[in-house]
């Protein structure tokens, strides 16, 4: 399916023995279908715990300049393929041999791969017991290897094993070539079958940034919707890191024309708001990627009026207190920044954008990094709903966490947020061409995701922990704007509504900013068939959907329909705005797609034109909204069954075909068992049709 980037394949697949040049497939025993990975994240107190890390070498040698140059970050994860010889390269580009022309390769350092049968105790590190490894260097990767060297591997599992070549490599301008990796894993035999309990192709965290940085001799040739990889019949060189990550391969290079005085971000934390009166403080990690080592930076952060500060700081890393310290920064390795700014001078948002200027006293080689975001500066404001959009499918196998997710949310922060579930190719889409949310399809790159008040930047996986944490990072963020409204219905069949709204400002606006859209909610939809991977998963790890098989019937809550107009309403609000000043906005709308009249909510939203973002929002039910009532249900005009929760029993009179059950969460119960259906104390949800009630049983 389309776009399903957050499935974590992990399906076997199929390489062969590879030496100068491949020409023949050696098939063996399927191995596991999963992933090892290392205990540390990639947190930056982690990533250079080690006390090697705490100081940086100098990065010379034999008075040159020196650098561990690759695509990758440190080993993190490994894999089993279909092969018992792990074959991996990763491309030098033209424009890699344009910039180190002259320079020596003097080793190549390969990722560890590990046993998890084996284990360092004491360390809590994973071990590794293959010794032999060859790294070579070649032109083409089907052809000879014109550097080739043996050497050993390291016991402990995720570190960097080095291999030296007999004889230097100078680089030739712009002049590409490849570096490689070959070794055996261990296979031994247990009830008469052959196996290797090594995971040998080793990756780092990340995704590629360029092409050519995980190449594998094999048939895979990508994942499917369902996360299991797809095969061509024959073999050959291709790029996995979109899959896997970057191969865990790095050249030592020495010279004395390499790169030297270049940072770079790698997470920049500002926040979103500030007071005026107050600090901005901002949090960066950064990553050296010269070969010099940095220890002090100068930090230039700019508004968009103009207004321009600079600070010079230290470099800084975690000790083993969790302490941050002065910490020199040497190539590949990263530091944090802390800096506290001024708050912009006016009220309301403003761009910055903050460089690095300067490094250790000198200018930096690569000025155009930077990182830009907009600050929103209030003295006073409103109490914020925040609007959470979650993008789903009834396809998606991973969805099952974004409908826990909603659901808590629904449960838990009906004063703070506002869930909005924005479907997929599936019976209740709103994204595809033509439908209400189709504008906003570009920004969502992986099922389930969820994005706060329209913040298409930062994407959040909706599980409720997830959904929690987001939460409380906006919890004392007011808002610029309040919006409260109502609804009425103006037709005799309660499909055409009005919709009725007041808005004001706490600050004054002249560019014509801001304006009103809205958009149209339906509880208790379905049931539909949902895909579920967490089926057979250990317990207590997916909300119950552990439980469920790989289909999984449900019904939907906060499903947003097409009758909405989630887009700005031109001329909604005046191009001019004062502050305390109550602007009215109404219009109808036509319940088009709507299916129970009395289960639908209106979501108003006052939003941002030239940010995209909601500022506020409100929740106006629909006139008859009674979800939480005992309802009647009915599919036609001749077939009637009205539905009463008792003392341990849901009563049902009247005709009872078709008529199913499900818990207030939506798993499926069963069918009516006639007109009296025995079930546990607790909510549940009968469907007939179209229709549904909820009711109590004691």
């Amino acid at each position: 399916m389309k776009k399903n980037l957050l499935i974590y394949a992990a399906a076997a697949m199929t390489a062969v023995s590879a030496t100068a040049a491949v020409t023949t497939v050696v098939p063996k025993k399927a191995m596991k279908q999963e992933t090892l990975r290392h205990g540390f994240t990639k947190k930056m107190r982690d990533l250079n715990l080690k006390s090697s890390r705490l100081h940086a070498r100098a990065m010379t040698r034999d008075g040159q300049l020196q650098m561990d140059w690759g695509y990758c970050e440190n080993p993190f994860q490994a894999f089993q393929l279909d092969t018992y010889t792990v074959n991996q390269a990763i491309m030098v580009s033209e424009a890699d041999a344009e910039a180190f022309a002259g320079a020596s390769v003097n080793a190549i350092l390969v990722g560890t791969p590990a046993n998890p049968e084996l284990m360092d105790e004491e360390e809590y590190d994973y071990l590794n017991d293959i010794e032999s490894v060859t790294v070579w260097l070649a032109y083409d990767l089907d052809g000879e290897h014109f550097a080739e060297a043996t050497g050993k591997f390291n016991e402990i599992a995720f570190t960097w094993s080095s291999v030296a070549l007999e004889t230097p490599y100078i680089i030739e301008k712009g002049k590409p070539f490849y570096a490689g990796v070959t070794y055996e894993l261990n296979v031994v035999e247990e009830d008469g079958e052959e196996y290797t309990p090594d995971f040998g192709f080793v990756t780092d965290y990340g995704y590629p940034e360029v092409p050519n940085t995980n190449l594998v001799y094999t048939t895979v040739t990508g994942v499917d919707g369902e996360g299991d990889y797809t095969y061509a019949d024959k073999a050959e060189w291709r790029d996995l890191a979109d899959l896997c990550g970057n191969a865990c391969i790095r050249l030592n290079l020495t010279g004395d024309n390499l790169p030297t005085n270049m940072v770079t971000f790698d997470d920049v934390y500002v926040p979103t708001f500030v007071a005026p009166t107050e600090t901005l403080q901002a949090l960066m990690y950064v990553k050296n990627l010269g070969a010099d080592v940095i220890d002090k930076v100068n930090v230039c952060l700019e508004y968009g009026d103009g207004m321009k500060q600079i600070v010079e700081t230290p470099i800084l890393n975690y000790d083993y207190d969790w302490s941050l310290i002065p910490t020199p920064m040497a190539y590949n390795e990263y530091g944090v920044i802390i800096v506290d700014f001024d708050a912009p001078i006016k009220e309301g948002y403003a761009d910055y954008t903050i460089t690095l200027p300067y490094l250790n006293g000198g200018a930096a080689n690569n000025i155009d990094a930077a990182f830009e975001g907009t600050v929103l500066s209030l003295a006073s404001g409103y109490h914020k709903n925040n609007v959470v959009e979650e993008a789903t499918g009834t396809w998606c196998g991973n969805c099952p966490m974004g409908y826990a997710g909603m659901q808590w949310l629904a449960k838990n922060c009906e004063e703070d947020a506002i869930g909005i579930a924005m479907h997929y190719a599936d019976p209740m889409d709103v994204l595809e061409e033509g439908h209400a949310y189709a504008p906003f399809e570009p920004n969502i790159l992986g099922y389930p995701s969820a994005f706060f008040n329209r913040n298409w930047n930062q994407d959040v996986y909706p599980t409720p922990e997830d959904l929690e944490y987001q939460l409380e990072t906006v919890a004392d963020v007011p808002a610029l704007a309040e919006i409260k409204a109502t609804l009425a219905s103006v037709s005799e069949d309660n499909k055409t509504i009005k919709l009725d709204a007041d808005i004001e400002f706490s600050i004054a606006d002249e560019t014509g900013n801001y304006a009103v859209a809205y958009t149209v909610v339906e509880d208790g939809v379905g049931p539909y068939r949902q895909t579920n991977y967490f089926s057979g998963e250990d317990p207590g790890t997916a909300y119950g959907f552990e439980n469920e098989g790989k289909y999984v019937s449900l019904i939907f809550d906060d499903v947003a329909r097409n009758c909405s107009h989630p887009t700005p309403i031109e001329a909604s609000l005046p191009e001019a705005i004062t502050p305390g000043v109550t602007y009215h906005f109404s219009t109808e709308i036509v319940l088009s797609d709507v299916k129970n009249l009395n289960n639908y909510r209106v979501v108003p939203m006052v939003l941002n034109k030239k940010f995209g973002y909601v500022e506020n929002a409100c929740v106006a039910k629909s006139p008859t909204y009674d979800y939480s009532a005992i309802k009647s249900l009915q599919a036609d005009n001749t077939k009637k069954a009205s539905i009463i929760g008792g003392k341990g029993v849901i009563t049902i009179s009247g005709n009872t075909d078709n008529v199913r059950i499900y818990t207030s969460a939506g798993r499926y119960v069963g069918k009516a068992a006639g007109f009296h259906t025995p079930v546990a104390p607790g909510f549940y949800i009968v469907t007939r049709g179209n229709e549904s009630a909820k009711v109590i049983v004691r």
